[in-house]
């Protein structure tokens, strides 16, 4: 059995453990669920022992008038009005929860949740209803319980601008390199075009909206943030707006909008290269052929977007928060490190042999499953290596049942 995406990843966080103030490539947390909760488990590569830290029921005690915004009780009320259903949601509904997105800082002191807590409901013409919120949690190293940074109902308009909504959901979280604010993007239930591009002060300070794009990505410094923009719905995206943020990570000011020469691919990320961003080009709006698609690279100062390796298939791309390590995946499912961030852009292939997944650590390690192994392999930065860890030592934890599917992992 082969198991690791979705949307949730997963991370390395040292800090719910004892005082052993492990440092990040100490550790592997993988998500895992079955049919009565979500597991976050602790895995020692090294001795290949297991632990589980965190626990979430998949059925909440918790009444939707506990957790729900009132936005969305009131929401949630008229349809009940409407559908001549029992006007207060406690008396018939059971509120279902699941951990969505999952993130840790770059110090890994602090960890963020995405918690969402739902209720499904049919509606007399057919089709369902859903309600619900998700709740942007993080959990520090000295805090005996998680604090509620935001609290964004699933019927909530605060963040479009084209009243398209409800089902507004959370669909990526990231810490900025300083750890002053996570950067959420919000979709208001369109999947098509723009989203919001929210910012999540970790300090108490009210959310406020960044812009509105398709992607993000925050500059190494914390200063500076790149939304991928589409002018249409239909269109791929082809603009780039930067912003600076202020020095306390509580506001933002547009510097910039440009319009780029390529059509840039959706889906595969954007990363920080140094000082400039990192993304793959479908092709050259100028040009009738695709010739000039490729791995490409913006500069948020001058506006320049040039190919920095011209005709490279890209499906996937992921950096590190300080800017130094970046690599790719392409369609060929085979691993490059890229390198040189001026003329002479290199990529240094890290494995030939195709790749079912794999994810980045802070310092440029790597944790990868390959096609045709159901292990994984734990690479240092210049992908030498390291260890092996059998998919049946991830299943060794008594707290979880014989029947769980592991979502993903990350360290």
């Amino acid at each position: 059995m082969r198991y690791f995406p979705f949307l949730i990843m997963m991370i390395l966080y040292t800090s719910l453990l004892p005082v052993t103030h492990a440092q990040a490539h100490d550790g592997i947390y993988y998500l895992t669920n079955d049919h009565t909760s979500y597991y976050v488990t602790l895995l020692n590569p090294q001795t290949q022992e297991s632990r589980l830290i965190f626990t979430l029921l998949r059925s909440s005690a918790m009444a939707p008038d506990q957790i729900f915004p009132q936005e969305e009780l009131v929401a949630l009320r008229a349809f009940l009005q409407a559908e001549q259903m029992p006007p207060n949601p406690n008396d018939l509904l059971t509120t279902g929860s699941n951990i969505s997105q999952i993130a840790v800082s770059p110090d890994n002191t602090q960890l963020a949740m995405v918690i969402t807590y739902g209720v499904s409901l049919s509606r007399r013409t057919g089709g369902r209803e859903y309600f619900g919120t998700s709740q942007v949690v993080v959990i520090g190293s000295t805090q005996i319980r998680p604090r509620i940074l935001m609290n964004l109902a699933m019927h909530s308009e605060e963040w479009f601008s084209d009243g398209s909504f409800p089902e507004t959901r959370i669909e990526k979280i990231e810490w900025s390199p300083d750890q002053s604010f996570l950067a959420i993007r919000v979709n208001s239930g369109r999947n098509l075009g723009n989203r919001a591009i929210v910012a999540v002060p970790v300090q108490g300070e009210a959310p406020f909206k960044i812009g509105e794009g398709m992607d993000f990505a925050i500059a190494p410094d914390s200063r500076q943030i790149t939304l991928m923009v589409t002018l249409s719905p239909v269109r791929l995206p082809e603009a780039f707006k930067v912003y600076d943020m202020d020095s306390s990570g509580t506001r933002v000011t547009l510097r910039s909008t440009t319009w780029t020469p390529y059509a840039i691919l959706d889906g595969v990320g954007l990363a920080y290269l140094g000082s400039e961003v990192v993304f793959a080009s479908l092709f050259e709006w100028r040009l009738s052929e695709s010739t000039m698609s490729g791995l490409a690279m913006f500069n948020p100062v001058t506006g320049e977007a040039r190919l920095i390796a011209p005709g490279q298939s890209t499906q996937r791309l992921q950096g590190t928060p300080d800017g130094s390590h970046l690599v790719i995946e392409n369609t060929d499912q085979e691993l490059f490190r890229v390198t040189g961030v001026v003329e002479s852009t290199q990529l240094q292939p890290i494995s030939t042999a195709p790749v079912y997944a794999w994810s980045l650590n802070g310092q440029g390690e790597l944790v990868v499953q390959y096609a045709d192994s159901e292990d994984y392999h734990l690479l240092d930065s210049l992908g030498n290596p390291q260890a092996i860890i059998p998919t049946g030592h991830l299943a060794g934890v008594e707290s979880v049942t014989d029947q769980f599917t592991l979502l993903s992992l990350d360290w």
